[in-house]
């Protein structure tokens, strides 16, 4: 052993500065080990470690060791096998549950109850296109810090084969918080969609007769007055309702001018009461991604014989829509 100069510090406590190589080369030690403690009183070493030698084979368990607190620490010879005795729990010995987590830097080992357990769940309806790995553990992390997934599940991601029913997941979550029922996925790969408007002579008082139907009739379900807000918001001059035209948005190949395309959004908006839209929900998932990505997306749109074009907006710190002609690229939030 060596002798190295600890630091004494002005509050009376001394300090020792470790290289990081020391930290990193004494991690690979116990990278792959699972820490085990019970809730209430644990049971003895000796029964602990006879139990586990007897399945020392199976799961290829190297060595068992106990700290003064009574955690169990299970080195293992593969990270397979670890997955493999998490995925075969929950565990009782002697009756009494231990509570099994991968080891990681820094882990908390103390006899409260624990604030953050591993648990095995099963995530239904995922989509084709994300069973790989990195997709799996963005929608796994909707839940907790993905750990690791079973074998069927690796098996669908790596093989592409077997089942696809549900991907079953490893996942390390808080003890006192609930777990989600619903992971909604962002994709950056889908389009929002605003479907064609056609505009002729008669549209502006069919637009108001809906409108008054809906503010009479339904005050919580006020789909054309969210439209026709959402257009007012996209219109703001007549270049905007020609860009609009041109992307296939609208259809006015019987009305006048672009001028009154604007004026007509502009005075039906006035009948609307200010109130929580309709869409809402929908600007308060764009404004989480205009804070997470770029500020610059586009709008999908498809004309009656379904034929695709793409107008480029910008979303406002208040969910605001306005569009751009600019040619920066960023595919908006969607489901």
């Amino acid at each position: 052993m060596q002798y190295h100069q600890p630091i004494f510090r002005e509050d009376g406590t001394t300090a020792v500065c470790l290289p990081l190589e020391i930290a990193l080369e004494g991690r690979k030690r116990w990278e792959i080990c699972l820490v085990g403690s019970f809730v209430e009183k644990k049971p003895s070493f000796h029964s602990i470690q006879s139990l586990a030698m007897r399945l020392r084979k199976k799961y290829g368990i190297k060595e068992i060791m106990m700290n003064e607190k009574g955690f169990f620490f299970f080195k293992f010879a593969e990270e397979t096998s670890i997955l493999q005795c998490l995925e075969d729990g929950p565990w009782l010995f002697q009756n009494r549950p231990i509570l099994l987590q991968k080891w990681q830097p820094q882990i908390e080992l103390n006899n409260e109850f624990p604030r953050t357990v591993p648990l095995w769940v099963k995530l239904y309806d995922v989509p084709l296109e994300l069973w790989t790995h990195e997709g799996l553990s963005y929608i796994a992390s909707g839940v907790g810090k993905p750990l690791g997934m079973d074998r069927i599940t690796e098996d669908a991601c790596c093989l592409r084969a077997g089942c696809v029913g549900y991907a079953q997941i490893l996942v390390e979550v808080k003890a006192c918080c609930k777990l989600p029922e619903v992971v909604t996925i962002f994709s950056m790969t889908t389009e929002l969609q605003i479907p064609q408007i056609e505009i002729h002579d008669n549209t502006e008082s069919l637009i108001r007769n809906v409108m008054a139907l809906e503010q009479c009739h339904y005050p919580f379900q006020t789909l054309v007055c969210g439209y026709v807000t959402l257009m007012k918001l996209l219109i703001k001059t007549e270049e905007d309702v020609d860009l609009l035209v041109e992307e296939g948005i609208i259809s006015a190949d019987s009305l006048g001018s672009s001028t009154e395309i604007k004026d007509m959004f502009n005075k039906l908006c006035l009948q609307i009461p200010k109130s929580i839209s309709h869409y809402s929900a929908l600007c308060v998932d764009l404004r989480c991604l205009y804070y997470s990505r770029n500020r610059v997306g586009n709008i999908m749109a498809y004309d009656s014989e379904g034929c695709s074009c793409i107008l480029f907006f910008i979303c406002d710190t208040n969910g605001m829509f306005y569009h751009s002609n600019c040619s920066s690229h960023v595919t908006p939030i969607g489901m």
